[in-house]
């Protein structure tokens, strides 16, 4: 019996670092927090004059950080580009898809305040609820620093994929959580002189 993937990694690329600021862009994929096998996957690009039009901000210290960053990465300011909306309900639909319920999905960001945050933020000006509840929202940054002394996956493992590509990201954070929670369940000790 194949067991249904509830975990699912998320990252969002931003116009700002605060809550209510504008989202250029989501990424997501579904993951095994223990094996590291991933599942389905979803990426879309939301418009700016659509967040503003909904209430989301830009904070300027953040564009200017994206005038610094890789053209690859900064591909998601050109092209077709979705309202915020459609965005959010094809992300509700991708979330709940195949009998994941609310109450089901585990959401996880690299943050506890960003990524799951801002998206809430998105889900509240367009009027729409958010597809999780608060109990099954897990922290990237927690398991590093849980791993911490016993696992550098975060720094060793090989990237892939374009830095600042939202489902790029979620598959890289995918990549050494599980290696984290791997070598946690082995059980092994931590080097007291470190």
């Amino acid at each position: 019996m194949i067991r249904k993937m509830k975990d699912v990694m998320i990252d969002i690329e931003t116009v700002g670092t605060q809550p209510y600021s504008a989202i250029v862009s989501i990424g997501a994929v579904f993951f095994d927090p223990f094996t590291g096998e991933t599942g389905r996957t979803f990426y879309d690009v939301i418009s700016l004059d659509s967040c503003i039009k909904h209430g989301l901000v830009m904070d300027p210290s953040t564009i200017q950080w994206w005038i610094k960053q890789d053209k690859e990465a900064a591909k998601v300011f050109f092209g077709f580009k979705r309202n915020l909306p459609d965005v959010m309900t094809s992300f509700t639909e991708f979330l709940t898809a195949e009998g994941i319920t609310k109450k089901s999905v585990k959401p996880w960001g690299n943050g506890a305040s960003f990524d799951i945050t801002l998206l809430e933020c998105a889900y509240k000006v367009v009027g729409q609820e958010h597809p999780w509840e608060f109990w099954n929202v897990r922290d990237v940054r927690t398991v590093v620093a849980m791993g911490e002394g016993i696992s550098d996956a975060k720094n060793t493992i090989p990237r892939a994929g374009t830095y600042h590509n939202a489902l790029d990201d979620s598959v890289h954070q995918v990549k050494y959580v599980s290696e984290i929670m791997r070598v946690l369940r082995e059980g092994k000790e931590v080097n007291p002189g470190m």
